[in-house]
Order: C-alpha cells, then structure tokens, then sequence
C-alpha cells in the first residue's frame, strides 16, 4: 500500500497508533517527491513492523532501487529529509550518478566512539553549523564523551551507558584543568547539570549520524530524559537590581578592570536580555536604531536556521543612548563593540568573570 503525505513527527505517531498490517505499506512525502516511510508488515505475535525512511530512484542501468536512510526511532523527519534532498541530488548529478544502494556494502564502519566522532565531524550535518557551534562542540566531544566513551566500541554503548555518562559530566567526573599548549594558558572544563544536558543532546545527532551512515543500528539516546534547559526571561528582577549590577560596572570601568568597550558590552546585555554572543558579534547592518531594534537575519542566529525566520531584539531607551555613540558613521560589516584588536570581535570572558 501507498499514500502521499507530509511526513511530520505527528503523522508519524498517529501511522504508529494505526493497527498492524499483514504487508508493507509505503508514505510518500509531499514536500520532496522519492522520499518517504516504510513500514514494514507486522511481525509474529501481532508486533508492528519498523518505521524507516527512504528514497526511491533509478540506477544508472534504469532500474529501480530503493535505499534506506534510517529508523524512524533514530532521526526526525526533518532530518531525514534533509539527507534525502543531499543523495537524490547526486543521484540525479549526470556527472555523479550516486548509487547509494550499490555503494552501501562499502560503508565505513565505526569500531570505536571516537571513530563515530570523527566520522560525524566530516558530516554535512556538521558542517551546515556556525563555526562559533562547531568549536563549542568540539570542545564536548573532546573533553566530556571522549574521556568517558572514546575507546568504547560504538555499536555495544547502551542507553544506561548513556545515562550513566550522563550522571559523570552532571557531578564533575570529567572536569580537567591542563595547559592549553599557548603561553600560560589553561584549559578548564567544568561539569554541572547544565553541561552534562548539553553534551547529552549533542551525543544524539551523533549516533543518529552513525544509524544512517550503516555504522551502528541503534542510537541510544533515543528516550533519554535529561529534564528542561529553562529559559532566559530576565536577566535582573527589579530596579534596585538594576541599579546595583550598572554600579558594579561603573566601578569595574573606573578602576580599570574592565574597558569601555566591555562596560557598554555588559550593559547591553543586560537592558536587551540578548545572548552574550549576540553583542559581541552586534554589527552595523543590524542596527535599526530609528525602530528601536536589532534585527538578526534567519543564518545569522540559532533557530533561524530551523525556521527561516529573523530574530528581533527591541532597544529601550538607555540601549539605544548607549548605541548612538557607537555606530556613528559605521559600516554595515564594522563591529559596534569593539575590540582593541582590529577586525576581531571583543572577548568578555574575563569581563563576565569579573562582573559575575
């Protein structure tokens, strides 16, 4: 049997709630034509059959090939069709002819975690990130999964190993403080609930990857629970808050602590509620002062990237006279903060340090 439709989390939950059926039945997708769900007929006993994804195509010789991207249980839709829309593509590249049901017999094979890492690293999926992602990240990966993980052998890592690493980061079996290899510098990792979520959710994609290249056959991190990230309502609670946190700032910039530039910066941050990252990186070209507001372009911020949406900052009126100064006969590209080094974006790790 076969159907068109969208292929979305909930119309994949609702195939799941449907009674088993005696042979399979295919769900075309709607938004990329070759891409779709298989469901395989149930098994003995009454069992539903697998959920997977994949694309129907022809070979070079004209025949009619079908290839699975992976278990519905491992990747999203939405990941799922990202990765078919990249092999129909070199399927129907004349000067390519990708055949990836022929090719799958020479897949690469992860004997340990940290091969699985390194695979993933050179991933489409990890490329399309912002550098700024992928160096945070990478820092993850190498101090947190690879300590705990790395000589594990991929495909024998169960989810109570998962939950297990889950609990090391979360109580600091993992923090480090060594040289960093530069002049005096350090590298400190920290543990917490924070990081130990972080590095959890960054772990799925990886198995994920390594489910749809044919490296492993589980992610087990499917089902995890690693509990809520919060959110960012309000930076202070009140005015007399307020008022202490720019007294502390003045002081700092008084006594030289801190410069100018970091001063305005924290100050910034803390009348808009933006991310520190966001008025490190603040250039002219999203300014719209006379609208009272930053605007970010949808690839120039986290979610926009998923939603193809801008994302908007509103400036109060203390933001806005800090700002004027600032952006002055500016470029669209230059920095509004600016750092003592030319061309390169303001650091505020030890100016949050010093604030905090």
């Amino acid at each position: 049997m076969s159907d068109r439709i969208k292929l979305t989390k909930r119309n994949i939950d609702r195939l799941r709630a449907c009674p088993p059926m005696d042979k399979d039945r295919f769900l075309w997708d709607t938004e990329l034509s070759r891409f779709g769900l298989r469901q395989k007929r149930q098994r003995p006993g009454g069992i539903p059959g697998a959920l997977s994804y994949v694309i129907q195509y022809r070979n070079r010789e004209g025949i009619s090939r079908r290839y699975t991207i992976g278990k519905a249980s491992a990747i999203t839709p939405e990941e799922a069709r990202k990765i078919g829309r990249g092999l129909i593509a070199r399927i129907d590249d004349p000067r390519e002819r990708y055949d990836p049901a022929a090719d799958k017999a020479e897949t690469r094979t992860a004997e340990t975690f940290r091969e699985l890492t390194d695979a993933y690293q050179t991933s489409d999926g990890w490329l399309s990130k912002a550098q700024s992602t992928r160096e945070v990240e990478a820092g993850l990966i190498v101090n947190h999964l690879l300590p705990l993980l790395g000589k594990r052998r991929a495909r024998e890592i169960t989810r109570k190993d998962m939950e297990q690493a889950f609990r090391d980061i979360r109580d600091g079996k993992t923090v480090a403080d060594r040289p960093s290899g530069k002049p005096r510098g350090r590298i400190r990792v920290r543990g917490g609930i924070g990081i130990a979520r972080r590095t959890l959710q960054l772990a799925s994609p990886v198995f994920g990857y390594g489910v749809q290249e044919g490296m492993i056959s589980t992610n087990p991190c499917v089902g995890l629970k690693l509990g809520s990230s919060g959110t960012r309502d309000v930076i202070v609670e009140d005015e007399a808050e307020y008022t202490a946190l720019f007294q502390a700032i003045a002081a700092l910039e008084t006594e030289r602590a801190i410069t100018k530039a970091a001063a305005d910066a924290l100050r910034l941050i803390a009348l808009t509620g933006a991310r520190r990252g966001e008025i490190v990186k603040l250039r002219g070209r999203h300014l719209e002062l006379a609208r009272r507001r930053i605007v970010f372009a949808p690839h120039e911020h986290k979610t926009g990237r998923r939603t193809g949406r801008p994302k908007m900052i509103a400036l109060p009126r203390a933001a806005l006279a800090i700002l004027a100064p600032l952006v002055e006969g500016i470029e669209p590209d230059e920095m509004v903060i600016k750092s003592a080094k030319r061309g390169a974006s303001i650091s505020l790790k030890k100016s949050w340090a010093e604030g905090a």
